[in-house]
Order: structure tokens, then sequence, then C-alpha cells
């Protein structure tokens, strides 16, 4: 019992650390190379703010991309957003933001289904 109870303590403070590591440009960084998919998104957040560095929107785009590509619900339906609306300079497409959006649905994000519905509803990115 003891030693399942330090083991989840031990988790805790881990997953702790790993919140605080990520709250940062730098730590997010760190933390996307290291493929946290939650450190990408965190890094996308900094650049498409410009909060604690200097914006730049095709980096955030590059990041949420990543993380995405990891299979992170919220990376796939940032990019559905900033395409279905345009965004900063990036241009709206209706096909992308429809990729974007069916991934973060398949795996299981229910904005994005949403987000999905509401496209196909308007016959936007849909052949």
């Amino acid at each position: 019992m003891k030693t399942i109870l330090l083991s989840f303590l031990l988790m805790a403070s881990t997953i702790t650390i790993s919140f605080a590591e990520i709250a940062t440009p730098e730590g997010a960084r760190k933390a996307c190379i290291e493929k946290d998919s939650m450190g990408c998104v965190n890094l996308a957040v900094f650049y498409y703010l410009g909060k604690d560095i200097e914006p730049d929107i095709l980096k955030a785009v590059q990041f949420y991309n990543k993380a995405c590509d990891m299979n992170n619900t919220m990376g796939c339906s940032r990019l559905g957003r900033i395409y279905e609306f345009g965004s900063k300079g990036i241009p709206q497409d209706y096909f992308k933001a429809v990729q974007f959006y069916n991934k973060a649905c398949i795996l299981g994000d229910s904005f994005s289904c949403d987000s999905l519905g509401y496209l196909y509803e308007h016959k936007q990115g849909f052949k």
C-alpha cells in the first residue's frame, strides 16, 4: 500500500512540475522538443498571442501542427479555427478547417465535432 501511494505521489509531483515547466516559452519549447504535445500547444499559444515572446502566426501554426501530428485535439482544433475564420494573415481555408476539425473530432473533441457539423451544414469545405 505504501509503495502504491509513494508511486502515485511521485507521479503527481512529476505532472505538477511538467505543467509548471511549460508555463514559459522556454519550458514549452523544451517540452515540445521532447515530444510533449501540450508543450507544443503552449508554445503555439505564446507565439499566437505574443506573450513573453515575439508574436509569429507562422510559428504558432507550425507548433499547433506539431501537436496535432501527435494527436493532440487542442492543436488540431485550434488549427481548424484559424483556418475556418482566417487569422492574423493566415487566409481562410474551409478545406483545411474541415481536415483539422475532422481529426480532432475523431480523437474525441466535441467542439471540433460541432464545428465540423456547422461547416457541413453550410456546405463550407466539402466537395
